[in-house]
């Protein structure tokens, strides 16, 4: 009597089953990792943009920094040039006022300059610090010319004043910066009414005391 081999069992079908669960389930989970990969490598991007982002509105912003303290160090500089530009025509001006010429003055003589350049006065401020009396007998220029001049020369050392206008002060009354100083504006104005325009007298004598402070 010949006997078949019969194969052996399979697992029962609750088993079959739930190894196909089994299988199901890492498949899904396989999926899942990978999805959550591929977040986390779009997180990562993100976040590297993000950190570029930083980075470059940092540099924007110390650059913005940079550019204003430029601006601020360009403006400074502007103001100490005009400072410097008006200080320089200030000592220019102060320098033409002291070397003013006696025959540049209104209304001096014809004679007086060259009287004066014999003994070497060419310029009105030499008359300022000059002994009036010692300078008339040896220039031959009256005692009141000189006084005149002198008067003309001490007010042409404000910068406000020219030539023509110390001569129209010495014409009323004012024989020096101290003196201007010492005016009543006011009265100043009434004396040159016809001389100085509207408000001119409480300039200069502004201007004055100004330049008597700064001593």
């Amino acid at each position: 009597m010949r006997v078949v081999a019969r194969p052996p069992p399979g697992p029962p079908v609750e088993e079959r089953h739930e190894r196909a669960l089994i299988r199901r389930l890492l498949g899904e989970a396989e999926e899942r990792i990978g999805d959550l990969e591929r977040d986390v490598d779009g997180l990562r991007r993100e976040a590297a943009e993000a950190a570029r982002a930083a980075r470059l509105a940092e540099a924007l912003a110390q650059e913005r920094e940079t550019s204003a303290r430029l601006r601020a160090t360009l403006a400074e500089a502007a103001r100490l040039r005009d400072l410097l530009r008006e200080a320089l025509d200030a000592e220019r001006a102060a320098v033409a006022r002291e070397r003013a010429r006696i025959e540049d003055v209104p209304g001096a003589r014809a004679g007086e300059a060259e009287a004066l350049r014999r003994v070497r006065v060419t310029a009105t401020a030499v008359l300022r610090h000059a002994d009036l009396e010692s300078l008339s007998r040896a220039s031959g220029v009256a005692l009141p010319r000189l006084a005149r001049l002198r008067a003309i020369g001490d007010l042409l050392t404000l910068r406000e004043v020219d030539a023509a206008e110390a001569a129209r002060l010495y014409s009323g009354g004012v024989r020096s910066v101290a003196e201007l100083a010492a005016e009543d504006p006011r009265k100043l104005a009434l004396r040159l009414a016809d001389l100085a325009p509207p408000g001119r007298a409480e300039a200069l004598v502004r201007a004055a005391r100004e330049a008597l402070d700064s001593v």
